[in-house]
């Protein structure tokens, strides 16, 4: 965790694990992916490992917004 500037978790599961993991200190900061998306109108990205092909997209969507945003904030914090 001292390595990296961001730490992205996909669920809260994850997002918990992370914060334990980190309890040691470190300066990365842990987040959830979809708290870039306020819009997406959802805090998780869901595993679509046992659905179909619709799923698979669902969550790539998800992805791709989230994305956008975090890539919108690293270009805000940069440019201070």
């Amino acid at each position: 965790f001292a390595r990296f500037d961001h730490v992205l978790a996909m669920d809260a599961r994850n997002l918990a694990d992370l914060n334990r993991l980190a309890s040691g200190g470190g300066g990365a900061q842990i987040s959830l992916f979809l708290s870039y998306a306020p819009e997406a109108g959802a805090d998780e990205v869901p595993d679509p490992y046992d659905g179909g092909p619709k799923d698979f997209e669902a969550a790539l969507d998800l992805i791709e917004l989230a994305s956008d945003g975090f890539l919108s904030r690293l270009q805000k914090e940069t440019a201070l």
